[in-house]
């Protein structure tokens, strides 16, 4: 396999450290192009892998569709991992698309509209919704002979393996499936009033603040309000009590996909946040935080997602 790794981000760094450690003897990873806007942190992420005839730091633009496909073909390159923010994923979606080589991301990107109705219908709050821009493409790929698997995380991705293999293995039929992120681990360093962000700042701002969705068989797709279905939830594993609220999450659109031949009726996804990151961003949301140039959460300078796609170059 020679692979472009397309974000070289925490994440990204972690799936290179992961490939090295499957295939130390080199038998089928033949090489990975660590590729980033910030060239230096590729070059970081290789260096520290100590394996430069396999682990290739390069440049690259991932709003620029032609960057994609130029490192593709530069370095006969037959798969693309994409793991840059998702306001960018249907671009390298497509590059890869255009350029005949497989793909696969860990999320996928939503378009609300600026006034959403909320209530039963996605079509009434978003004008793409969550993994509609891959689904729609499915027969094109097919017909290319390539493979896209996307939501490839934990959450989606891992969750979806557990939920299928309870319908096939576990359960005569599958009704429900309501997935709850939570934990309990601390940041020793953070002070009392802090804001933590459990995973990129973009992402869980975007994620959290657009209109969520759950699932209901008879009724369809229910869209809600940032922050709703608030409840107290008991962790297994004395994790403890979470306080969890619905965000926008693939979980709920993939699997009534896949499992509703089980007998699946209802589905849903909640989330366990830090306390004062909801405080912070319940002020954003009643600002209207698409209306902002930009904003200050904590140390971080964000930008509205709006505004990011807007300046993105048009590939």
């Amino acid at each position: 396999m020679r692979m472009l790794l397309v974000g070289a981000g925490g994440v990204g760094e972690s799936i290179v450290k992961i490939l090295k450690e499957r295939d130390l003897q080199s038998k089928w990873l033949e090489k990975v192009i660590v590729s980033d806007y910030n060239f230096e942190r590729a070059l970081e992420v290789t260096n520290n892998l100590k394996d430069r005839k396999r682990f290739i730091p390069e440049k690259i633009d991932a709003r620029s569709k032609e960057n994609i496909i130029n490192i593709i073909d530069k370095h006969n390159c037959d798969f693309v991992m994409d793991a840059v923010d998702p306001y960018m994923t249907n671009n390298v979606f497509d590059a890869a698309y255009e350029a005949g080589v497989d793909y696969s991301n860990m999320g996928t990107w939503t378009v609300p509209l600026d006034e959403p109705k909320f209530g039963y219908g996605l079509e009434n709050s978003f004008s793409e919704w969550m993994a509609d821009y891959n689904f729609k493409q499915h027969e094109k790929w097919k017909k290319k002979n390539i493979t896209a698997c996307i939501c490839l995380g934990i959450d989606p991705g891992v969750v979806d393996v557990f939920a299928k293999f309870a319908a096939e293995h576990l359960f005569d039929e599958l009704h429900e499936v309501h997935v709850k992120d939570g934990g309990n681990l601390s940041i020793p360093s953070a002070k009392e009033d802090d804001i933590v962000f459990g995973f990129n700042v973009w992402t869980v701002m975007d994620e959290v603040l657009n209109p969520n969705v759950e699932w209901n068989k008879e009724k369809g797709f229910l869209v809600d309000k940032p922050f709703s279905g608030e409840e107290q939830f008991e962790m297994p594993a004395g994790v403890g009590t979470n306080k969890l609220v619905k965000i926008e999450h693939e979980e709920t659109v993939l699997m009534p996909r896949y499992l509703d031949k089980y007998g699946l009726k209802k589905c849903s996804f909640k989330i366990n946040l830090d306390e004062n990151l909801v405080k912070a961003l319940n002020v954003l949301d009643a600002l209207n935080l698409r209306s902002l140039n930009e904003v200050e959460v904590g140390n971080a300078s964000v930008r509205p997602r709006d505004l990011v796609a807007k300046v993105a170059p048009q590939p």
